[in-house]
């Protein structure tokens, strides 16, 4: 849960920093960081039935650090793109 509110409080804040940025921009970002924060959640339901050994729950949370990582990837992309316009 904390995880999810440190993350939250990121994204509140770069949303807060583009306060300035066309109406369509901000919506396209705030939209990958939503998602985002949804596979962060995700992540965090898969951890602690990790710690099983619970082989699925252990794959289940390796796909999702990869896909959250490529989202991240994306959002840092566009908020460049965003920034650099």
């Amino acid at each position: 849960m904390a995880t999810t509110q440190t993350a939250a409080m990121a994204v509140n804040g770069v949303l807060q920093a583009t306060d300035n940025l066309p109406k369509k921009s901000e919506s396209l970002l705030e939209t990958h960081y939503n998602e985002l924060l949804r596979m962060i959640e995700e992540i965090g339901r898969d951890v602690k039935p990790s710690y099983t050994n619970s082989k699925s729950s252990t794959d289940r949370l390796k796909k999702n650090i990869m896909l959250a990582r490529a989202v991240l990837r994306d959002c840092l992309s566009d908020l460049d793109k965003l920034a650099s316009s």
